[in-house]
């Protein structure tokens, strides 16, 4: 049983061995011959005259039947680096030897910093980490809390920021700040004018509560996956005055388009390029504005032309800005056709249409299984894979965005009867067209199978099933020739930060200032 144990400590020893005499080859052999040395008492193991002579493994370890015992105690914690106080430098590598205690800790507070706001790491968790820092040596200046590192703003220093907006409370963090920041860590190109996306939405904040936010969103243009919050109002229900929401913005782009904004010593000029919102933000952000049979013009939207089309007695504070308010509104896809039609083609052929296109069980099912098995098939580009219609209540936008551009046509065919497929084909060709570049050529082909698509809905599904997203798509070309391609005013980049904004909220109480606090941060350590 000895002979075993010796045996494996001296197996255990050669490899470890091993190892080390192949780091430090492999290490010797990637080292610029060109690296300057600021100490002479660096050992240089790539000159081609000294021949290096290592040490056969099998001399070192003990004979056969010896009893090993290694004392780590009795090793000097050194190493051929602590022979210096400076750096060794390369053209490509920087091998620091010993650096300062003071610079230490500065580096590792920096870097944990880093950590937490990347991570969201929560505040408990980096205060238990720190102790454990500070018991190694050369870290003993390092902070107790997590609060110093992370340049935590105590609540008082908000909280008179906040803005009443009955039934809530209302914080702005400014468009302009947020253009600055961009510049400074963005390579935005040269560029005299900045273009800006607006998009506001709700954003329900617990299932068994009330609670709520109504953010104002922005990016610039071509940024979009740079989406940064403008304003933010929580409240147990949304704003009562939508004008007094969004006063402060409006006021400051007002300031901005007028007057500009300083980037690096050079006048960049501000435009408001679109909003993008869904149809209850749409209609609460403009509640005087509804549908009417003919197009309006701007000056017919303030001078309350048709006044039997107008709610309420006040225009929108939006009007205001130097826009023209009907043509910046686009009709957002994502909500319009995706959680819209689409979602309601779906159910409307598995269980809520008429019986002459309801689909029985067995198809569903079947229907259901071509979803699954088209799962390895599906690359890495696209966010989800596909689900299986039992799920189809937790659907999200990209699903039904999946459906009804790439496998739709796949699964539907053979399944949906002629018509109904004949249909649902004439949407898919009509967006693919719209959700392409270089497609003007093509758009009245395209408005044209938008209008079949209209016009045929009704004998297919009823005319009680016609709702307003169903005649939006008489109108979204007009977007194209406005914007481009329609993920150029789409909802899906402020969606996605929504996500990230309701992540950074760690308790039910004060929503708003936890949410303040941590965009305070994430600013303080990119600065």
């Amino acid at each position: 049983m000895e002979t075993v144990v010796n045996r494996t400590k001296r197996r255990r020893i050669r490899e470890e061995l091993d190892s080390v005499l192949y780091e430090v080859l492999y290490e010797s052999d990637n080292v610029d011959e060109n690296c300057t040395k600021n100490n002479t008492d660096f050992i240089n193991i790539q000159n081609e005259n000294t021949p290096v002579q290592l040490p056969n493994t099998s001399e070192i370890c003990p004979a056969k039947n010896k009893n090993i015992s290694i004392q780590l105690d009795n090793i000097p914690e050194t190493s051929i680096l602590d022979s210096t106080d400076n750096y060794s430098h390369c053209d490509s590598l920087l091998i620091p030897t010993r650096v300062p205690t003071a610079d230490l800790c500065s580096e590792v507070k920096c870097r944990l910093a880093e950590w937490a706001v990347n991570f969201n790491v929560p505040q408990n968790t980096i205060n238990g980490l720190l102790p454990i820092f500070k018991s190694i040596p050369g870290l003993s200046e390092m902070p107790i809390d997590s609060r110093t590192i992370l340049k935590t703003e105590t609540t008082l220093e908000r909280t008179q920021d906040l803005k009443i907006i009955e039934p809530g409370f209302y914080y702005h963090f400014g468009l302009g700040s947020a253009i600055e920041q961009h510049f400074h860590h963005t390579d935005i190109g040269d560029t005299d004018v900045i273009k800006v996306v607006i998009g506001i939405d709700g954003l329900p904040l617990s299932k068994s509560s009330c609670s709520q936010f109504w953010p104002i969103l922005g990016y610039i243009r071509p940024l979009q996956n740079l989406v940064f919050p403008i304003g933010i109002y929580w409240g147990h229900e949304k704003p009562k005055d939508s004008n007094e929401f969004l006063r402060d913005f409006v006021n400051e782009v007002n300031t901005l388009m007028r007057f500009g904004i300083n980037i690096n010593g050079t006048n960049k000029q501000v435009e408001i390029d679109g909003f993008s919102l869904d149809a209850p933000a749409k209609s609460f952000g403009t509640p005087d504005l509804i549908l009417v049979p003919d197009v309006l013009t701007h000056n017919d939207y303030i001078s309350r032309k048709h006044e039997e089309h107008h709610v309420g007695s006040e225009i929108s504070i939006l009007s205001e800005l130097p826009i023209d308010v009907t043509c910046l509104f686009g009709l957002d896809y994502m909500h319009l056709t995706c959680l819209g039609i689409m979602r309601k083609l779906i159910h409307l052929w598995i269980d809520k249409g008429p019986l002459n296109v309801r689909l029985p069980s067995l198809t569903t099912k079947k229907l259901s299984s071509s979803l699954l098995s088209l799962r390895c098939f599906i690359p890495c580009e696209f966010s989800r894979k596909p689900r299986g219609l039992c799920d189809l209540n937790r659907y999200k936008a990209t699903e039904f965005r999946q459906i009804l551009i790439y496998t739709g046509p796949i699964i539907f065919k053979n399944i949906l009867n002629n018509d109904c497929y004949k249909h649902f084909m004439a949407l898919n060709i009509a967006m693919t067209i719209l959700l392409s570049n270089n497609m003007d050529n093509y758009l009245e082909y395209a408005q044209n199978l938008l209008n079949y698509f209209i016009q045929n809905f009704e004998p297919l599904y009823g005319r009680h099933l016609m709702s307003f997203n169903v005649h939006g798509l008489s109108h979204i070309t007009d977007d194209y020739k406005k914007f481009g391609l329609l993920d150029n005013i789409a909802a899906f980049p402020f969606e996605n930060y929504l996500k990230q904004l309701k992540k950074m909220i760690r308790k039910h109480d004060k929503p708003l200032q936890q949410i303040i606090k941590r965009l305070n941060e994430k600013n303080s350590i990119g600065n």
